[in-house]
């Protein structure tokens, strides 16, 4: 989980508002009160300041305010303040509408995509299908299938370098094309991100 701190505050030359952040995951056992970078020695002094990234895993936050001031007629004013988070799910799924090329004789060739992830925590891979046409419609669909023609395994090159297995490239029943996409992370903070999917076909002659 990820966590941002803003506030609005009144303070003067001689008066200031800072803060310190404390996480727990269970709610029993809590860091010390820590600063941006960490540490107890420092503090959240700028409003919508992002919180240390060591605090995104846990799930309970307890924040601690300092007020201070150089002059006893003067005290700075705390009127808000907002703590946001956001947690991505760890895998979501995505079923294209079924695309008509329009000729029986279709040959599927390739899947490729733009992406955006991070090695070993976020990732987005495929699965494809196809069926023939009956009366301007979908017939019956093969099964989601990777390289290897089972849904045991998925599409993992952008670049569209994997071969496609000869159930959905055959120029046999292929009319239709349909994709799925899967995308995973194993940081609630990280999400992949997916731009552009284009699939390559074939019309024979």
């Amino acid at each position: 989980m990820k966590f941002n701190l803003s506030w609005t505050a009144s303070t003067s030359p001689t008066t200031k508002i800072k803060f310190q952040i404390s996480t727990s995951s269970d709610n029993r056992t809590w860091n010390d009160f820590l600063g941006p970078d960490g540490t107890p020695s420092t503090y959240c002094t700028t409003s919508e300041i992002t919180i240390w990234s060591g605090h995104k895993n846990h799930r309970y936050l307890k924040y601690k305010v300092y007020f201070e001031t150089a002059d006893a007629s003067q005290t700075p004013r705390l009127s808000d303040l907002t703590i946001t988070y956001k947690r991505y799910p760890a895998s979501a799924i995505l079923i294209s509408s079924p695309y008509n090329t329009n000729h029986p004789d279709n040959i599927l060739n390739k899947i490729r995509w733009a992406e955006s992830i991070t090695s070993g925590i976020t990732d987005v891979k495929f699965q494809l299908r196809t069926a023939p046409d009956l009366a301007g419609r979908p017939g019956t669909w093969t099964s989601w299938m990777g390289p290897d023609g089972t849904d045991n395994t998925f599409f993992t090159d952008s670049t569209g370098r994997e071969k496609l297995p000869s159930t959905i490239s055959d120029s046999t029943n292929d009319q239709w094309i349909q994709y799925k996409v899967f995308l995973t992370t194993t940081d609630g903070s990280q999400t992949p991100i997916l731009s552009e999917v284009s699939l390559e076909y074939i019309i024979p002659k």
